[in-house]
């Protein structure tokens, strides 16, 4: 079958297929918990520490309505829904929202949750619709300046997007996705769309945002990717000896920016 013409529609079909395979999970979110715990690699990759800033920056959200964008399977959701807000939950996928649904009431907080089958660059909200949004490596799958504008209109005045996302300040983690991902044994994780942010990115994002943007790189996450793809590399002595790569070149400030992962904060009520 060929894939659709259209970007949202592969993405759609791609995480549909994704999420129909994967097999039923009874995993419970709690407090303590900083990275889905369907994801058994995230915790190798860093996103734990990631994730924690990212509550962090959202700051106290009781009483809060945030716009969690590509929520696949709720995770991010559950987490805020646990800690006081009301959660608008979208996804492009189907697949994905049930999952969310199920997890929500399995988690007991699916009141506190509205889950949306939607495209990020026509939100079916209001103008000044929600108090923050967050999204968790959504933004480089999409058609970003549409988005980011749409994003843009429904957060209130001095409220604070937050996403993690991958981030490519050299150019060598997209020539690794275009040349060498998905050949060689090594296996494509995300889809043939998806490309990760870049400065020119950051740049547009911050004329969406009232010249209000800045990311952050708390960890390094370069040489960790080679046992994350090989997976020969995998066993834990080996392992550990890209880990001790990265954990070194984080005490190196310049080297520290050039990590795949990033948080983007735009908006808020100071310039950044």
């Amino acid at each position: 079958m060929n894939p659709p013409a259209d970007k949202a529609a592969r993405e759609r079909a791609f995480w549909n297929d994704r999420f129909a395979d994967d097999p039923d999970d009874e995993d419970l979110i709690g407090l303590a918990d900083f990275h889905d715990p369907v994801e058994s690699g995230f915790a190798f990759l860093g996103v734990p520490v990631h994730n924690e800033l990212l509550l962090e920056l959202l700051g106290d959200l009781r009483g809060k309505t945030v716009l969690d964008v590509g929520t696949g399977t709720g995770f991010l959701s559950i987490a805020m829904a646990l800690r006081g807000a009301r959660v608008l939950s979208i996804d492009v996928s189907e697949e994905a929202l049930f999952r969310a649904r199920r997890r929500a009431q399995r988690n007991r907080v699916d009141d506190r949750i509205q889950l949306l089958q939607c495209d990020c660059a026509a939100l079916a909200l209001p103008d000044d619709a929600v108090d923050a949004v967050v999204g968790n490596f959504i933004l480089h799958h999409l058609e970003l300046e549409p988005a980011a504008r749409e994003i843009a209109r429904v957060l209130r005045p001095g409220g604070r997007a937050c996403f993690l996302e991958t981030f490519d300040a050299l150019g060598v983690f997209r020539l690794a996705k275009r040349h060498v991902v998905g050949r060689f044994g090594i296996p494509r994780m995300g889809t043939l769309d998806e490309r990760p942010l870049d400065r020119g990115d950051v740049r547009m994002l911050r004329s969406c945002f009232g010249g209000r943007a800045r990311t952050h790189a708390p960890s390094v996450l370069c040489m960790r990717l080679v046992p994350y793809y090989i997976r020969a590399l995998q066993w834990r002595p080996v392992s550990a000896l890209f880990e001790f790569g990265d954990a070194m070149a984080a005490r190196i400030p310049p080297l520290r920016w050039a990590t795949y992962h990033r948080l983007i904060e735009l908006g808020g009520s100071d310039p950044r």
